[in-house]
């Protein structure tokens, strides 16, 4: 299914309810006492989604399309001011930003999160008329997918309050029982309960909470075996003061997997946040698979990154012993030389 009939697919369903919140900024002010609301609001939907169907046809010029994104989300913020109890708006105008900006099918661009860079502005849009419609439609058989969309756009933002709602979001989906192979939402991102399972684990650990992150990880892994699991676990581990597991968890691994993940993540799939996060990961593994003066690299720039503060004692722990150890043996090895 092409991207045109998805979006208008898109457009054609649900409403619901509202309140203010961060997209109000964007509404333009249209919507004057002589103005007959119910009319605004069909005008402004109309516009809207005549608006969403040539941004999904116009292929040729991304600022085209971004600038007809753009108009539409407008349109349909007039729609949710001319009637505040409508979820429908606050579904289209999310979804149209989402698709152009985030999911980045038409447009390439540094603000793009898809590509690895977080136009928060936009973001926080999105996730402010994707908080309207859970608010407003509490039973819209999509909001699985909101949840998880929001939630990865909160964990690219990664202050404390924007990872303790992604947190939220993970937690709903897994007590839902959602797999995110939906029905009647083309073309979204599949998500399987492995992935959430390891996105909610990556997410206790960045909040702190490793007693959770490890007993998660543990169920990610027994659904989605991958490297970047196994990662993760093997963090959590190290962060808990059982550095002895971590390694043993890395050196099974081996080299092998160390280059393939290195790969991936340079295609930012996985991606971690805040930026330095990866260079905790590097260290350790570097460590574990006794690639020392590696391990050192990458142990300085992720203490200089500033990443994580509560994590930043025992990366400096590491870099302390393998200075010492490098010491050890270079002076063990001039010895040997004299």
């Amino acid at each position: 299914m092409g991207l045109a009939t998805a979006l208008v697919l898109a457009t054609g369903l649900a409403p619901a309810a509202s309140r203010a919140s961060v997209w109000d900024e964007a509404v333009e002010t249209r919507v004057a006492s002589e103005v007959d609301p119910d009319a605004e609001y069909e005008e402004s939907m109309r516009e809207g989604d005549q608006a969403t169907r040539l941004a999904a046809s116009e292929s040729s010029n991304s600022d085209t399309t971004a600038k007809l994104a753009l108009k539409a989300a407008r349109a349909y913020e007039r729609a949710a001011a001319a009637r505040p109890t409508a979820a429908e708006p606050h579904w289209r105008a999310g979804m149209v930003l989402w698709r152009i900006f985030v999911d980045c099918d038409l447009v390439t661009s540094a603000a793009c999160m898809g590509s690895g860079g977080v136009d928060e502005q936009t973001a926080r849009r999105i996730i402010g008329h994707f908080e309207k419609v859970s608010e407003l439609s509490p039973l819209d058989p999509r909001l699985p997918t909101i949840l998880f969309e929001r939630a990865l756009m909160r964990t690219r933002l990664a202050t404390e309050d924007d990872l303790a709602h992604a947190r939220d979001d993970y937690e709903t989906l897994l007590a839902t029982g959602s797999s995110l192979q939906l029905n009647g939402v083309p073309g979204l991102i599949s998500a399987p309960s492995g992935q959430i399972f390891g996105n909610l684990a990556e997410t206790y650990m960045m909040l702190g909470d490793l007693d959770s992150a490890i007993v998660t990880y543990k169920e990610a892994v027994l659904i989605r075996n991958d490297t970047s699991m196994m990662y993760g676990l093997a963090i959590a581990y190290d962060r808990d003061e059982q550095g002895a597991k971590a390694k043993e968890i890395i050196a099974a691994l081996g080299d092998d997997a160390f280059e393939s993940w290195s790969a991936e993540v340079e295609q930012d799939n996985p991606f971690y946040v805040p930026e330095g996060e990866v260079f905790y990961y590097k260290g350790l593994i570097n460590e574990a698979l006794g690639h020392h003066k590696q391990a050192v690299v990458a142990w300085k720039r992720f203490l200089d990154s500033g990443a994580h503060p509560r994590y930043q004692p025992r990366a400096r722990a590491h870099l302390d012993a393998l200075k010492a150890k490098l010491l050890k043996a270079a002076s063990t090895k001039q010895a040997a030389a004299e």
